[in-house]
């Protein structure tokens, strides 16, 4: 049976992957792509001793090239979600600080109800006015930096909660991100696989002769930077709700906090980690 020597599909689509490193800023990663075009170019060189040859590498090189524009696209969408999803929580996050913030200021100003001045010249204090002795405004301002206190407290712990809970939403967004852009990726060489594959059958009268489906490929490729979250946590974040081993419900701030405890475990999906989680299941 008659078949390239030179390109054959799945080299091919492994090669238009490795090219997307010059999409990245990783040095790494251009060097990657840099080898993988030289030996293209080198590959598209030595067809030329072969006609057969030299139209399916043709072919497959401007195949290559055009998905390759597709795949940019796909990237640049990837980081603009991205950036866009930092804006958004960066927002949320000052929201976080105001909070702390007014929660110092409540604190402050009810520390000082006892000292008060009213008035210009007069220096007339709210203790003052109210007739308040000795003892009576030492109380009030007993009374006034404990409620402070408590409302700062409130507002940092709270705070702490929502801050929390910004960073393992921002993660786990920019990770189904991510997965859409793999699934993207994934279908663009899957096409590419079959239009260079069609380019051989119609030259060389035959599809390339291969072991293994294109989707197996394919996944072989990728298989090593997919997302590795806990198979649970879309459900937990969707439901907004858990269960620990006792079946009792946990909601609000209060799962917030057990969720970015967990976070780890969550986002890491290593089987021995979260199968000792208290709420794998729930």
């Amino acid at each position: 049976m008659e078949k390239t020597n030179l390109l054959p599909p799945e080299k091919a689509v492994k090669i238009a992957w490795a090219r997307t490193g010059a999409f990245s800023e990783s040095i790494h990663s251009q060097r990657y792509a840099d080898l993988a075009r030289i030996e293209l170019n080198d590959i598209k060189s030595r067809s030329k001793n072969d006609e057969k040859e030299k139209e399916y590498v043709s072919s497959a090189i401007a195949v290559i090239e055009a998905n390759l524009r597709n795949l940019d696209t796909i990237y640049k969408g990837r980081e603009l979600n991205f950036k866009e999803n930092e804006k958004l929580r960066s927002s949320h996050l000052d929201y976080v600080k105001q909070s702390i913030e007014f929660g110092t200021r409540a604190k402050d100003y009810l520390k000082s109800l006892p000292s008060i001045t009213l008035g210009g010249a007069s220096g007339v204090t709210l203790a003052q006015i109210l007739g308040a002795s000795n003892i009576q405004l030492w109380v009030f301002g007993l009374v006034s930096a404990a409620i402070g206190y408590s409302i700062y407290w409130m507002v940092i712990r709270n705070s702490r909660i929502d801050k929390l809970w910004l960073y393992v939403i921002q993660d786990y967004e920019r990770g189904i991100y991510y997965k859409h852009y793999l699934d993207r990726v994934t279908l663009t060489l899957n096409s590419l696989y079959i239009e260079i594959d069609r380019f051989h059958e119609n030259i060389f009268g035959e599809k390339y002769p291969k072991d293994t489906e294109v989707n197996e490929v394919i996944r072989e490729l990728l298989k090593g930077i997919q997302p590795t979250y806990c198979k649970y946590v879309h459900s937990h974040l969707k439901r907004g709700i858990v269960e620990d081993r006792n079946g009792k419900k946990i909601v609000g701030r209060k799962f917030r906090k057990k969720v970015g405890e967990q976070w780890f475990a969550c986002e890491s999906g290593i089987e021995d980690i979260v199968k000792n989680c208290p709420y794998w299941k729930g």
